[in-house]
């Protein structure tokens, strides 16, 4: 999975399935004009129900895209964890691990702040109620929680749920 800034300013979230390697055809793509939420504070969630294999987009709490790929669909994301997947590090901010084609895949130019992965689909009133508050960092379902707290020059994100997910600035 991988979430972007295309080069046409739409917020892309895209999901593929185990199996099949046809490029963007086999993945679930969905988009929304962005380019309006450039220079602002914007709260971006994004939500893939393996059960439905639908990917929403949430832009400041409100649900503005939805998408599914009925002729591949997925019905589960692969995991995040380093131990299961070596070869492709779970990257913030950057996809360029993923593609020699930098056109495309370029470094994230702004900043981010409370970075949250879940392993359960959160519903639109999480989403909404969730999005200015920090969190505890033992909800059920939150596998990777970064505040950003952290001070100016150090590199190691420190992950709130205790479960020891440092992140590399």
């Amino acid at each position: 999975w991988v979430v972007y800034i295309s080069p046409n300013d739409e917020l892309v979230f895209e999901v593929n399935g185990d199996g099949t390697k046809l490029k963007s055809t086999d993945n679930t793509i969905v988009r929304y004009p962005f380019g309006a939420y450039f220079g602002k504070w914007t709260h971006i969630s994004t939500v893939f129900d393996g059960t439905s294999n639908t990917c929403y987009l949430y832009i400041n709490g409100i649900q503005v895209a939805a998408a599914i790929n009925s002729t591949y669909p997925t019905s589960y994301l692969r995991p995040t964890d380093e131990k299961q997947q070596s070869k492709v590090p779970l990257q913030i901010g950057s996809c360029n691990g993923l593609s020699d084609n930098k056109s495309l895949f370029q470094n994230f130019k702004g900043q981010m702040d409370e970075i949250r992965i879940w392993t359960r689909v959160l519903t639109p009133t999480e989403i909404l109620c969730q999005k200015d508050k920090e969190l505890n960092g033992n909800e059920a379902g939150l596998l990777v929680y970064y505040r950003c707290n952290e001070t100016a020059g150090v590199i190691n994100l420190c992950d709130a749920t205790g479960k020891g997910y440092v992140g590399e600035m």
